[in-house]
């Protein structure tokens, strides 16, 4: 993690390594603060506390707006089924709203059943909507089976509308609960205090990075470490106490959470802790050591006693990859009709407003390596790549990539198209052409290219996308190494439904403008 500097801090006396076998980790890049340091005070027990009467209102109103979704989404169903031809409509809306209402506690029972109302199963959209897919199904056949057994004749047709209007009911509810409480926990509300066990460089990165989030749903108390000071602070969080009175300290600052950076322990240490802890009633949650693998991947397995991480292969080939071209090649085509009277408007305003072509050409790194040129509507003066070696020294972004806000080399009209991102219109040819997807890593110059480490030539194993991981979640504004690592995360978690994910978020990303210019 471009740690400059290593040590080791010698135990405490005593120290419960040698009980539970923890390691004795490096410290790499830690910054440790003295017992008794000025400005903390970590003896009572914190307030920020466990699951409290809060957290308890939040799953009852969760609870009431699925129930809310599934009893619109039967009534929507029955309706529409009633207004079908009367050789489809054969059984009366009452007896249909009263199979519904009678199957209300089945839709309930398997929402709970998927872990629907636990935090730590919905930690993704993704997640969260293949689960409210799994549940509806569940309820769907379970009541067509109790149905056909106690002979109460219910349409196929309205079973099928209910499981699909109940899947968009259920997700259109669960995102407004999700938005709602992304913005409570932004501004420091309704979130879980957890301490981490491990303060090596594993557990100082899982603080570093729910401290970073957008709306974290843990709020880091502080390390339990066996080799640094109770008392003491790394990275300006408090040492809280040792491995082996782990659940004790807990209790004593009233937390239920545990995050256990796994690296430093062995099996038998990591196991009995995991025991002690829930056995505590402590929610335990042990990192895997994996970075950027996508959670949709990961299935847990079993070799004799030890549970196992098995991870999927990405096959970017096969059905899938064709199933991908075809998508491409049908939205590009239907998008570049849709847009051919607003391309030939920008056509004139550009000639109109500067000399020069239309189009603005330059020569790309594709797929494999094999290099294309890129199409989009001159945004810029015609010479303006002869003059970036005037402003380079103005560069706000770092790495290869060149970004400036107040670039003086776009026109008037160019800064509208950038704004409106029509100018990136013509690449939906390059699309069409096989050169491009939608979406996938940004297209790199081939001067990029050859600056870049091995790892990031991964990016080549697909097309080059219109859009991406990157401009979706950060837009321009975007860091050289956060643009690197969103667009490895793509490559190496691809799937069709990740690029449906994409394109949704797309349309929101530029009407925002969120990191244009």
């Amino acid at each position: 993690m471009g740690d400059t500097a290593r040590g080791v801090l010698p135990s405490r006396p005593g120290s419960a390594a040698r009980r539970t076998g923890l390691a004795t980790p490096s410290r790499a890049g830690a910054r440790v603060r003295p017992e008794g340091s000025p400005g903390q005070d970590h003896d009572g027990p914190q307030t920020a506390s466990r699951p409290s009467r809060r957290f308890l209102i939040v799953k009852v109103a969760r609870l009431a707006a699925d129930l809310l979704a599934v009893v619109i989404a039967m009534t929507a169903a029955t309706i529409f089924h009633h207004s079908l031809p009367s050789e489809l409509a054969i059984s009366s809306p009452t007896r249909l709203l009263m199979v519904g209402s009678a199957s209300l506690p089945v839709w309930m029972a398997f929402l709970a059943h998927y872990r629907l109302y636990n935090d730590h199963y919905v930690s993704s959209r993704l997640l969260e909507f293949r689960r409210v897919v799994h549940a509806a199904g569940a309820s769907v056949m379970t009541t067509a089976a109790v149905a056909s057994m106690t002979k109460v004749y219910i349409p196929r047709s309205w079973l099928v509308l209910t499981f699909a209007l109940g899947v968009l009911a259920l997700s259109l509810t669960r995102d407004i609960a999700r938005r709602t409480m992304d913005s409570l926990r932004s501004r420091g509300r309704l979130q879980h205090s957890v301490v981490i066990i491990g303060a090596n460089e594993q557990g100082r990165d899982l603080a570093r990075m729910m401290s970073e989030a957008r709306a974290p749903r843990h709020r880091v108390v502080g390390f339990i470490d066996d080799d640094l000071p109770t008392g003491g602070t790394v990275d300006g969080l408090p040492v809280l106490g040792g491995v082996a009175s782990a659940a004790e300290t807990l209790r004593h600052h009233g937390i239920d959470s545990v995050l256990i950076a796994a690296t430093p322990l062995d099996l038998q240490a990591s196991s009995r802790l995991a025991f002690d802890l829930t056995a505590a009633d402590l929610h335990v949650q042990i990192c895997t050591g994996l970075c950027d693998v996508a959670p949709e991947r990961l299935t847990i397995d079993r070799v004799g006693r030890i549970p196992m991480l098995y991870v999927e292969p990405v096959r970017l080939g096969g059905w899938r990859g064709i199933a991908k071209r075809i998508f491409d090649v049908v939205l590009a085509s239907i998008s570049l009709i849709i847009a051919a009277p607003v391309l030939a408007v920008a056509a004139l305003a550009i000639k109109i407003d500067s000399p020069g072509p239309v189009l603005f050409r330059q020569r790309r790194v594709g797929l494999d390596g094999h290099s294309f040129e890129i199409l989009k509507l001159r945004s810029m003066v015609r010479d303006a790549e002869a003059r970036i070696a005037h402003v380079w020294d103005k560069n706000e972004v770092d790495g290869p990539l060149f970004k400036m806000r107040d670039d003086p080399r776009i026109t008037r009209v160019g800064r509208v198209l950038r704004m409106l991102s029509i100018d990136e219109i013509p690449q939906l040819w390059n699309v069409v052409r096989g050169e491009m997807s939608l979406v996938g890593p940004r297209p790199a110059l081939p001067s990029e290219v050859e600056g870049w480490s091995s790892e990031l030539h991964d990016r080549l194993a697909v097309r080059p996308g219109i859009t991406g991981m990157w401009q979706v979640n950060g837009r321009s504004d975007a860091s050289f190494e956060e643009y690197t690592r969103l667009d490895l995360y793509y490559v190496h978690n691809w799937s069709l439904l990740i690029d449906l994910v994409m394109l949704a978020k797309t349309i929101p990303a530029v009407l925002s403008r969120r990191g244009s210019g």
